[in-house]
């Protein structure tokens, strides 16, 4: 049989997904104190922390499983309408779109920490950090541009221009950074994924307009796996996409509807260090938790094992065969 590839591990809706019931509830059944309105993007730090932006109720939610705790990140109703995050546990960085801001908070302290100058905003749509490089990109929708910027928040360049060709942006969406410090741009209206170098130049792109494997409708949230899988949102055709990393066109997933495996305009989208993806179904109210599984994790997975199971009974024994690793 063939591999899986991705596997549904949870989905949340309310608090009652994520916290560990009282007893009155186990008894007599539990009530929410909180259900997403409107969310519309997710990251996860280090320590397991998951963080959704709600637009609709002003308010970005902090949620853990391990410790089965439901916060917020700030008061309920702080933010006007938060969108785009991004984080970088490394540094201790949560950066957040609200509005026709963009802001870069410290996860531990939860106040500002880096100010941007040299730019007005006009309608920023999406943040993302490199860490290595200590970089941080918002891209603009309404300016059709990229802003580069330090970890001081000072300027360091911008690339924009409307054009259909290669390195042009025509309202330009979300944006990540993969582990080598290449930036991903979910070109909207030119309906691809143009990909930049650290110094704005033009790398690449995937996708075109249309409704095949390696097409979009209305591309909306990106993220990069440790492996190189691109993972694309698409609110049009309600599914994600996943690419590898010379774009080509690998699985879809997702149907129209309600039910499991189903999402209704599907947002923000993020992956972790255990290839775990985080994805926002908009119009149903809650968040896709999935197991992706690529050629490169059944390899770790495999050498773990190999290495947790010696091939004698005896592992000090010098004439044991040595374990093997990633099949050979």
């Amino acid at each position: 049989p063939q591999k899986k590839r991705i596997q549904l591990l949870k989905i949340i809706r309310t608090d009652i997904d994520v916290r560990v019931p009282t007893q009155s509830e186990m008894l007599f059944g539990g009530s929410a104190f909180f259900a997403f309105k409107k969310p519309t993007d997710v990251v996860v730090d280090d320590n397991n922390n998951i963080f959704v932006s709600d637009s609709f109720k002003g308010t970005i939610y902090k949620l853990n499983f391990i410790t089965g705790t439901v916060k917020t990140f700030g008061p309920i109703g702080k933010w006007k309408e938060p969108k785009a995050l991004a984080i970088d546990s490394k540094n201790d960085l949560l950066g957040i779109i609200d509005r026709t801001q963009a802001f870069v908070y410290s996860l531990s302290l939860g106040k500002p920490i880096i100010t941007f100058s040299g730019v007005k905003f006009i309608k920023p749509a999406g943040i993302a950090f490199d860490s290595n490089n200590k970089l941080i990109y918002v891209s603009d929708i309404r300016s059709n541009t990229i802003h580069q910027f330090d970890y001081t928040g000072k300027l360091l360049r911008s690339f924009n221009g409307r054009e259909r060709r290669g390195g042009g942006l025509y309202f330009p969406g979300d944006i990540t950074v993969d582990k080598n410090g290449l930036l991903y741009v979910v070109d909207i209206m030119n309906w691809r994924i143009q990909v930049f170098d650290k110094e704005g130049a033009y790398v690449r792109e995937f996708g075109s307009h249309g409704n095949g494997p390696s097409q979009f409708g209305r591309p909306k949230g990106i993220a990069v796996s440790r492996d190189g899988v691109a993972i694309v949102s698409d609110a049009d055709f309600n599914r994600v996409t996943l690419f590898n990393s010379t774009g080509t066109s690998l699985l879809l997933w997702g149907t129209h509807g309600s039910n499991p495996g189903q999402v209704l305009n599907p947002y923000g989208v993020f992956v972790d260090q255990d290839n775990k993806i985080y994805l926002v179904d908009q119009s149903n109210r809650r968040l896709y938790v999935l197991q992706l599984y690529t050629d490169e994790y059944y390899d770790r997975e495999f050498e773990k094992e190999v290495i947790s199971t010696p091939t004698s009974e005896n592992p000090e024994d010098p004439n044991a065969p040595a374990p093997t690793v990633g099949g050979q």
